[in-house]
């Protein structure tokens, strides 16, 4: 089973030719040894859609003079 709060990207059900087969890094809310709660995700997703990614780096980019924005 999944542990709460590890980055996970999710599988795409029917990805069209276009978008990506996988998603953003979410991460983990709850889970069963089956399903997962995914964060920004209303139902539970089976873990065969899931796969572990590493946690998203912070990074800093100056949106206008002496300001700072954190991603």
């Amino acid at each position: 089973a999944q542990r709460p709060q590890p980055w996970v990207q999710v599988k795409e059900l029917f990805p069209s030719a276009t978008s990506a087969k996988w998603s953003n890094p979410r991460q983990v809310l709850l889970s069963t040894p089956t399903v997962a709660k995914i964060e920004g995700i209303k139902a539970w997703i089976h873990i065969s859609r899931i796969k572990k990614t590493p946690s998203p780096q912070w990074e800093c980019q100056a949106t206008t003079d002496l300001k700072l924005r954190l991603q």
